[in-house]
């Protein structure tokens, strides 16, 4: 099932916007922008989000519960995810041989980090875990006294960027953690 914004320009704007998906559906929206479902000539177009989840639940034809299209959504979620993953293995291996992007590029590649960054963010919320930034473990204490303050500045352009009081507070507490951490390694080796 092929799934597509009417309008990819009014999307593409809209998504620039640093804002939850939320508010760039109801502001793409208000654009006049709707969204394709279906394979051709079979498509159907939907002026708001909540009308095509809600003609994908009660979709029957097929005898599927809500239950059943919501395991399709999140099958069709999943690879996408691999799609994902797919495409910016062979971007990189293609720019790590010395291929250049064109500017335009660039801009899609930050839009793209972007809208994953809201879904994970909106995600890493919700399950209470704190999950590490993925990086090389530290050899040295410079290394490791380093990589906090890399995390640090992270966490605080995080805090000063989110708008939702939960995504603060979890920003807060995990920039807590680093400075804890980053202090008991000076104090360790007597640094101030």
């Amino acid at each position: 099932m092929k799934f597509e914004v009417t309008n990819p320009k009014a999307w593409k704007a809209v998504n620039e916007k640093n804002i939850p998906m939320t508010h760039k559906i109801k502001v793409y929206e208000k654009l006049g922008g709707a969204y394709r479902l279906g394979e051709s000539g079979g498509e159907q177009v939907f002026n708001k989000m909540t009308e095509l989840l809600k003609h994908r639940m009660g979709e029957n034809d097929d005898n599927s519960s809500p239950e059943e299209t919501l395991a399709g959504l999140k099958e069709m979620a999943m690879g996408n995810l691999e799609r994902i993953t797919d495409y910016s293995n062979m971007i990189l291996q293609r720019m790590q041989g010395g291929q250049e992007l064109d500017s335009w590029m660039y801009s899609q590649l930050t839009v793209a980090v972007e809208n994953l960054n809201s879904v994970h963010d909106a995600m890493d919320g919700d399950d209470g875990k704190i999950e590490p930034l993925k990086e090389e473990p530290a050899k040295t204490s410079g290394e490791k006294i380093q990589n906090l303050n890399d995390r640090i500045k992270v966490l605080r352009d995080k805090i000063s960027a989110t708008k939702s009081p939960e995504q603060k507070k979890l920003h807060s507490d995990r920039l807590k953690n680093a400075l804890q951490s980053l202090s008991n390694i000076k104090k360790d080796h007597s640094i101030k």
